[in-house]
């Protein structure tokens, strides 16, 4: 993560922000953010949205976790966002599987970021890392979605 990213997340800890708040704020990522928590709400009605501070460096966070285990967190940015993925030991290698099926930049980012001992934290910048598609693929390895 950059500083320039830091500093356009929404950090005033005060301040919680509304939906409309965050969608503003991501301006041209709009569609891309708002198409992406559609897919969410869709794909895993029993994983609930919440609002969440994450501290000063991070700012504010729309996180899906369910039982305590995070599916992803979304971190708005002024004309953008980040989506934070956490890929396991055993997922890692599942994506290391599908990397085929995954866009040239996710398959760079998977490729540039570095083996932790408990997986991958992939930060996800918006537009630029990757495809709504591709999150899902990720989130898929973390949790099975509801069938359409």
């Amino acid at each position: 993560m950059t500083e320039q990213t830091v500093r356009t997340r929404m950090l005033d800890k005060g301040k919680v922000p509304t939906d409309e708040e965050m969608l503003r704020n991501v301006g041209s990522a709009g569609e891309t953010w708002t198409s992406l928590r559609a897919m969410l709400a869709e794909r895993y009605p029993d994983v609930l949205p919440e609002i969440h501070y994450a501290g000063a460096r991070y700012g504010w966070q729309v996180r899906y976790r369910k039982g305590g285990r995070l599916l992803v967190s979304l971190f708005p940015e002024q004309d953008g966002f980040t989506s934070l993925v956490e890929l396991g030991r055993a997922e890692d290698a599942k994506a290391e599987a599908i990397l085929d099926r995954l866009s040239p930049a996710m398959q760079r980012l998977l490729g540039g970021t570095a083996q932790l001992h408990d997986g991958r934290w992939l930060w996800i910048r918006w537009p630029e890392d990757g495809t709504v598609e591709d999150v899902r693929e990720l989130i898929q390895l973390r949790r099975r979605p509801r069938r359409p």
